[in-house]
Formats: C-alpha cells, sequence, structure tokens
C-alpha cells in the first residue's frame, strides 16, 4: 500500500503542490482512487470508526497519550481525532490498510499530535498496517524529524512514516533511518 501511495504522490501535478491543504488532499484522494486497491477497499476522508474508542492499551503509553490528548490539556474540546485519508474496508476491519495526515504547514506540536493519532490508528484496536504524515513541500524538515518526542514515536512505532514531499521529490523518514 506504501509502494501505491508513493505513485498517487507522484501523479500530482506540481501546481497543487503551492495550494491549500485541502486542495492538495482532494488531488490525492483522486490520485489513490485512479490506482488499482484490494478488492473491497476503498478510500474515505476524515472518516470516524462507529467502534473507535479512545480507551484503547496504547494510550498507556505515557509519549503517546500526552500528545494524542495535547489539545485536550489546552482546553480544546472540539478535538477531531480522524486521519484526512483512510484506505480500509469501511463496514469492517478486515483491511485497515493506511491513515494518512496531510500538512501545508510545519507546526511541531501538529506532527506530534497527528503521529500519536496514526500509532493509535495502527496500534490500538483498529489495526491499521500503517500510517503516514505526508507534509507538502516543507521548509526545514530536519528540525521536525530531530525532535527527540518524534525521534521516539517513529523508532518505537517502525508502522508510522513521515514524507517530505515536493514535486517529483519523495523523502521517507521511519525507524530504519533516523
Amino acid at each position: 500500500m506504501l509502494e501505491l501511495l508513493k505513485t498517487a504522490v507522484k501523479r500530482i501535478d506540481g501546481h497543487y503542490f503551492d495550494r491549500n491543504e485541502r486542495d492538495f488532499s482532494y488531488e490525492l484522494y483522486h490520485q489513490i482512487r485512479l490506482l488499482k486497491l484490494p478488492i473491497y477497499t476503498e478510500v474515505t476522508c476524515e472518516t470516524s470508526k462507529k467502534r473507535f474508542n479512545y480507551n484503547d492499551g496504547i494510550l498507556d503509553d505515557n509519549l503517546i497519550k500526552r500528545h494524542f490528548f495535547s489539545d485536550e490539556t489546552n482546553g480544546n474540546r472540539k478535538i477531531f481525532r480522524y486521519p484526512d485519508l483512510l484506505i480500509h474496508e469501511y463496514e469492517n476491519r478486515n483491511q485497515q490498510l493506511l491513515a494518512i495526515e496531510i500538512k501545508k504547514r510545519v507546526v511541531p506540536n501538529d506532527i506530534k499530535r497527528d503521529l500519536a493519532k496514526l500509532i493509535v490508528y495502527c496500534r490500538g484496536r483498529l489495526k491499521y498496517k500503517n500510517g503516514v504524515i505526508i507534509i507538502v513541500k516543507p521548509l526545514n524538515i530536519n528540525r521536525i524529524i530531530e525532535m527527540p518526542d518524534i525521534r521516539e514515536m517513529l523508532r518505537r512505532y517502525p508502522e508510522v512514516q513521515i514524507w517530505s514531499v515536493e514535486p517529483e521529490l519523495i523523502q521517507i523518514y521511519n525507524s530504519t533511518n533516523l
């Protein structure tokens, strides 16, 4: 599935990399839908799972818990825990393939929260196989990758990755290349 995602990103016209996050996300959604996905698998946008439970055991990890609930500790009661795109079987848990977050701005706390969210989707009850944060044309990705909590999450949870993407270029940061 990660190879299919790479193919979809590479097919995005260059001008979408300069547009807002939503435009890029919709174009990525379109490019993924053009690919041959496994049978019964579909791409959905910011879809909640009816049985998703935030009392999941993965939240016993204090690093994940701290960042997963970071908005709540700041007084934000309208927290959305749904990735931007999900590739899965919608009605069941047979093929939970990929959870994707997309970012146009590199804000360290947002990246930490989204990494924690993807880890919960992968290691929690939903059992997604992989999670990817796609950062579109980041100015200084190394500043983010060098942050201790981000490095630790990537090291501990190899099923999540951060991709820095530009037209014709995808850099992947994961547990194997830190």
